[in-house]
């Protein structure tokens, strides 16, 4: 019964935020470059980890390859 409220509860409040009238905000010219800073940092973030990820798959098969036949790839 409490997750039924909650939800409830939620959605209410989810439905007066969207169909709001006026929302009298202010967004200072440095709020594009902060913006822009947050994607390059995640995309960046996104390379390195795949690129770490990718190294580490291939010094696995390396080490597998050189115990069960000598291949080299």
């Amino acid at each position: 019964m409490k997750l039924f409220t909650y939800s409830y509860v939620l959605f209410v409040i989810s439905v007066y935020l969207i169909f709001c009238n006026y929302a009298y905000a202010y967004l200072d010219p440095g709020a594009g470059s902060y913006v822009f800073q947050v994607v390059v940092a995640a995309i960046v973030g996104g390379v390195f980890t795949i690129k770490m990820f990718w190294q580490k798959i291939k010094n696995h098969l390396v080490k597998f390859f050189h115990k069960n036949g000598g291949h080299d790839l």
